[in-house]
């Protein structure tokens, strides 16, 4: 057993408490959203202290399994609204009764994910 570690930076809005509600919605649509290059879904299953839903502009890999490479990533500020627009209309597509989420304050935030 282990643990997959992941560096990301993220734009977007943290919910400091976990929402088992949210979570079995998301469930529901997973193999949907997983792979959608303009809205992030990162729950902390770990401790269940936040939910992160944003625009990944930089993402380590699974450091599990792997050795770490030293990369450069450069984030055009300039994007940061349309990566705001997307998300927010992709998020509202799969989840309207959660809309709420995306009236909190957004962010750029840097920080480990354990899962």
């Amino acid at each position: 057993m282990g643990i997959n570690t992941h560096y990301y930076t993220v734009y977007g809005v943290k919910i400091d408490e976990f929402s088992e509600e949210f979570s079995e919605a998301w469930d529901e649509v997973y193999d949907e959203t997983k792979d959608n290059k303009d809205m992030a879904l990162i729950l902390d299953g770990m401790s269940g202290s936040y939910m992160i839903f944003g625009k990944i502009l930089f993402d380590s890999g699974d450091l599990r399994w792997g050795d770490y490479e030293d990369t450069h990533s450069d984030i055009d500020l300039t994007m940061l609204g349309e990566y705001k627009d997307k998300c927010v209309e992709q998020f509202m597509n799969y989840f309207p009764s959660f809309g709420h989420y995306m009236d909190h304050k957004w962010k750029l935030m840097t920080f480990v994910h354990y899962s």
